[in-house]
């Protein structure tokens, strides 16, 4: 019998930093551009298709420009903490 997962823990605990802010940086995206839609014009619905595309392409690719953004911060984030404990 395998060890399953604790069904209380948190799901995204194992998701690194940088995935999650482009998870943030997405959603954002989208509500600003329904936001948009609805009050400027309907052509801002595109950038809804845009993020969608992005994030389909990235589920298959594992290639996403924003990660690879958000993983230097991440690294420097880190490496700021590192030299200020020492």
């Amino acid at each position: 019998m395998e060890a399953r997962p604790s069904s209380n823990a948190a799901p995204c605990a194992t998701i690194s930093w940088s995935e999650r802010m482009v998870r943030r940086l997405a959603g954002v995206f989208i509500i600003a551009s329904l936001l948009l839609a609805w009050k400027v014009s309907p052509w801002w619905l595109a950038l809804n298709a845009f993020v969608g595309v992005n994030l389909f392409q990235s589920s298959l690719t594992g290639f996403c420009p924003p990660e690879i953004l958000f993983r230097r911060m991440e690294a420097r984030r880190n490496a700021k903490t590192a030299a200020t404990a020492n």
